[in-house]
């Protein structure tokens, strides 16, 4: 009882960190919460956690793997955040959904944060709360798939670039971090998204050579 007293006392001493405490007391039952007999949805869910696995199986942390080939179908991404997470806490479908649980969590206090640049922090503290209970929102953070990262992603380049222009339209420039950081890391993150979701598959060779090549002359091109 002292211990959690002190932990209150500390809390309220910030009152700053009061919106993102009473989001994430929102926030975490709704990823934390879930029957432990539920198993991986098809189709993406099982594909995901099966290309993870397949990374630490072949040791091949940069082609996608499927049935023992190399396979083209999407980029790599989310299943190194599975893969990362299996080394961790081991192989279960908890595991595999920890990527999109702690991205949708980073997302509603972000959505909070870009709120406050826009709005009052009362109405980016109801807007984060009311996007955290979307059910499509809360259904992709449940799930081990890619759609609740990318949002993050995304969500993340907004909140840098609202950064680095409040700090440029301040003038704000000698104390970091400064308008070029931010302006650079929104960018960066934009092109992450990108490449994460779709740019090396424009990369990619030709249908007709996936047919008739192996997966080691793919590999080698």
């Amino acid at each position: 009882m002292t211990f959690i007293a002190s932990v209150m006392k500390r809390f309220f001493l910030y009152p700053q960190l009061v919106p993102y405490g009473t989001l994430l007391l929102w926030v975490l039952p709704l990823v934390l919460l879930r029957s432990g007999q539920q198993s991986l949805m098809a189709h993406d869910e099982g594909i995901y956690a099966a290309q993870a696995r397949s990374i630490l199986q072949t040791s091949d942390w940069v082609s996608v793997q499927w049935g023992g080939k190399a396979g083209f179908d999407r980029t790599i991404g989310i299943q190194w955040l599975i893969a990362a997470c299996y080394l961790l806490f081991g192989t279960s479908e908890g595991t595999a959904r920890l990527p999109s649980a702690i991205a949708f969590v980073f997302s509603v206090l972000l959505t909070y944060r870009i709120g406050c640049h826009l709005l009052t922090p009362r109405l980016a503290w109801l807007g984060a709360a009311i996007f955290s209970v979307i059910p499509l929102v809360v259904q992709y953070g449940r799930l081990a798939t890619q759609d609740s990262v990318l949002v993050f992603i995304e969500l993340l380049a907004i909140w840098a670039l609202l950064e680095g222009t409040k700090a440029l339209l301040n003038n704000d420039t000698n104390s970091p971090p400064n308008p070029p950081f931010w302006g650079t890391l929104g960018l960066s993150k934009s092109l992450t998204c990108g490449g994460f979701r779709g740019v090396p598959e424009r990369l990619l060779p030709t249908d007709s050579y996936l047919d008739s090549a192996t997966p080691e002359q793919i590999l080698a091109s």
